[in-house]
């Protein structure tokens, strides 16, 4: 039974991502003061996943060994989806040369397994 939910201030102060799992939960937490990001806290459960390269220019490479079907979105730090594609295999390769310079979330499914990972485009 997976869990998922966004916790967001009316003011635009922070955001808090919780996903998980019954027990296991994955949280990122952005600050906000005036509109800017001031910090980025992460705590998330360690799984069989390699994402690189991180920083990433072009080409974001996602290794799951463990799972063949993996669900893989990135989102902005306004919390925007910027794209979405699953793949199968537990290898799959992502263009991300067109994005804006910056960070953003990749949330990776795997069966019942969410998790969270920070991505830094330079």
């Amino acid at each position: 039974n997976v869990l998922e939910e966004v916790y967001k201030t009316t003011n635009g102060g922070s955001t808090w991502t919780m996903v998980g799992t019954a027990g296991s939960y994955d949280a990122i937490g952005i600050s906000c003061i005036g509109g800017s990001t001031t910090a980025i806290n992460e705590t998330k459960n360690k799984t069989n996943i390699e994402i690189f390269p991180n920083p990433v220019n072009g080409r974001l490479t996602i290794k799951s060994p463990e799972y063949n079907e993996v669900d893989f979105i990135i989102f902005n730090v306004l919390g925007e989806a910027m794209l979405h594609t699953c793949f199968f295999g537990g290898l799959g390769v992502v263009d991300l040369s067109e994005f804006n310079t910056g960070i953003y979330f990749a949330r990776i499914k795997m069966g019942d397994v969410i998790i969270t990972e920070r991505i830094v485009k330079n």
